[in-house]
């Protein structure tokens, strides 16, 4: 069997090696043809794969020698041409192949020279390049064209090498289209894209900025016109027939997503505090008539909110998936001499859960959005299963703990609050982003 692997092995190596043999083969065989049909960069680029495989291959550093240099004057020869038209950026882009071409040659030990002039006239290209966009940027700006002039901006922070200065120059020409384009938005009454705008600024400079403070007004402002409000009653204001769902679970799910995942809430939103929902609700009597969406709605015109959010958790199973049963010999406590068995039993506990979910306009009395929300969480637990008294068994701490009940639970509750949380964290999201499908 070992004689086996190692001819497999020598075998396999040795087709490994005469694959990159051939695959390498193949490369200089295209640099040949490309040098042939007057493709110079693209042969030098081939000698260059070759000797980054094979580093002793002269004859492919010969090759990437001579058709390298032709590469270098035929690019700049056209770099020289597009200058003289005044096409800069197709000149820089030219520039740039000169410099990729000649840093590849140099990983691989071939150095292709450069005019004495070479790097002066590199900037310069480059400076004139950046200029020309500039001035694109500038004219779409003039022309209320703010995505372009933004599309001018980013275009130049990608592709260009850009100087500190020319950064600076670029960022604050950025922020002073970002906020002309807030203002018109915030004149038109779409606060959320004033915002996102505005916001745009804020990345570029910071808060403390003075280059961001004309922005964070029309922030404030945008969030001050455009915030929609929003009412979460208690998940138990109201009676549900044949309800199954232990009530200390629904109210534990309410607290999770009122104090953890509503309490900051995303901007445009903003989520009335629970103690006066909770006075509200009791105001009217909830808990002795049925919850209708006209109900919620005249809560929520009495809180002064835009929405009124309603829930009920629908299903709660708890179900057990058996994994394996292990059999144990163990003595007695009283009487060492005699043994008996328990069972050590492996099993998927799974939690699955039902929340449905209604979001109400206050003012039209209708449900605007009815989602149903359902998650599922399972983990492995191990316990011990004894027909008569677990603490007559003479056992080891490890499986003390198996009879545990205390802990077994504690285990089992810590996957309930998994399930909440999960729950809680996507009805959180479905009511923001519901709301904010509301937001101008």
């Amino acid at each position: 069997m070992r004689v086996k692997l190692l001819v497999f092995t020598f075998s396999f190596l040795l087709f490994l090696c005469l694959w990159n043999c051939v695959s390498v083969e193949k490369q200089f065989e295209k640099g040949l043809i490309m040098e042939q049909e007057g493709r110079y960069e693209d042969a030098a680029r081939f000698y260059i794969k070759v000797l980054r495989r094979e580093p002793t291959w002269e004859e492919a550093r010969e090759r990437l020698k001579d058709v390298g240099a032709r590469s270098v004057d035929i690019l700049l020869e056209q770099a020289y041409a597009h200058e003289s038209a005044g096409a800069y950026e197709q000149a820089a882009q030219l520039i740039f192949r000169v410099d990729d071409l000649t840093l590849s040659a140099r990983s691989v030990g071939v150095i292709l020279s450069l005019p004495r002039d070479y790097e002066e006239f590199r900037q310069k290209i480059i400076d004139n390049a950046v200029e020309s966009v500039f001035q694109l940027a500038f004219q779409a700006e003039k022309a209320g064209n703010w995505p372009q002039a933004i599309r001018e901006f980013d275009h130049l922070k990608r592709n260009y090498p850009l100087s500190p200065p020319q950064l600076q120059r670029v960022n604050q020409a950025a922020a002073r289209v970002f906020t002309q384009w807030a203002e018109q938005d915030f004149a038109r009454g779409r606060f959320m894209a004033a915002f996102d705008h505005t916001q745009r600024v804020i990345d570029l400079f910071g808060p403390e900025s003075p280059d961001s403070q004309k922005a964070l007004k029309i922030q404030k402002a945008a969030l001050n016109a455009g915030t929609l409000s929003v009412a979460v009653l208690p998940f138990d204001s109201y009676e549900k027939e044949e309800n199954e769902v232990p009530a200390e679970i629904e109210q534990e799910l309410y607290d999770i997503l009122i104090y953890e995942y509503l309490s900051n809430p995303v901007p445009f939103v903003a989520v009335v505090d629970a103690g006066r929902v909770h006075r509200e609700v009791r105001r009217f009597h909830m808990k002795e008539k049925l919850l209708t969406p006209g109900t919620a709605s005249r809560i929520g015109i009495s809180l002064g909110t835009d929405f009124v959010v309603i829930g009920r958790i629908d299903s709660f199973s708890r179900r057990e998936e058996i994994l394996d049963k292990t059999t144990h010999r163990v003595p007695l406590r009283k009487n060492p001499a005699s043994t008996t068995h328990y069972m050590e039993q492996r099993y998927w506990l799974i939690l699955t859960a039902s929340v449905e979910i209604h979001l109400i306009s206050s003012r039209r009395e209708r449900v605007m959005d009815r989602e149903t929300i359902t998650y599922e969480a399972k983990d492995k637990f191990r316990r011990g299963i004894y027909d008569g008294d677990p603490t007559q068994l003479d056992l080891s701490l490890s499986e003390q703990k198996l009879f545990d009940k205390e802990e077994l639970y504690r285990a089992e509750q810590e996957l309930v609050d998994r399930l909440l949380e999960e729950l809680a964290e996507h009805i959180a999201e479905n009511i923001f982003d519901e709301v904010l499908r509301y937001v101008r």
